[in-house]
């Protein structure tokens, strides 16, 4: 058999598992947050309608050995995209991608927004007054007399504060 023959069998079989087990309708009816941690596991950043569906193709193809011939899954998605979803299906798709890309956008803020928290934590805050400078600034503790107020042993080598490692 020619790789041509050879191809078109694969794709045919392929399509035939895909149309027989109903798996194309099934990720469509996902919940968007396990999409949405499906993605940020496989540093997906932006996900599309026909990529979930893709994603559907390629986990049938490595069932039935043929996960080896991405161009077998890339004819397959773009077939069955075109020609045998019905456009309502193709919004399910749409529609589910684009509140797991909602999901991912809103985490990857919170993440950005504390780092830079975090990374404002030691910048001095200016105050007019001893009081303010101490509420905005904290409390140095070690060189300023307040080591009454540490629990005993935690400074020094040998306590949680300094353990001699330099971090």
């Amino acid at each position: 058999m020619s790789s041509r023959g050879h191809f078109e069998s694969e794709l045919k079989n392929l399509l035939y598992n895909l149309r027989n087990n109903s798996k194309i309708s099934a990720i469509s009816d996902e919940n968007p947050r396990t999409v949405a941690d499906r993605a940020r596991k496989t540093n997906v950043w932006l996900l599309t309608g026909i990529g979930l569906l893709k994603w559907n193709i390629e986990s049938e193809a490595k069932i039935l050995s043929l996960d080896d011939n991405p161009n077998l899954i890339n004819t397959a998605t773009k077939f069955i995209w075109n020609s045998t979803l019905t456009y309502p299906q193709r919004q399910k798709f749409e529609n589910l991608a684009k509140h797991a890309n909602m999901i991912n956008r809103n985490i990857r803020q919170n993440i950005d927004d504390t780092h830079n928290r975090v990374a404002q934590m030691d910048t001095p805050q200016a105050g007019n007054n001893p009081l303010k400078n101490g509420f905005y600034n904290g409390t140095k503790f070690g060189n300023n007399g307040l080591d009454f107020l540490l629990p005993t042993g935690s400074l020094g080598n040998s306590g949680w504060l300094d353990d001699g490692t330099g971090l």
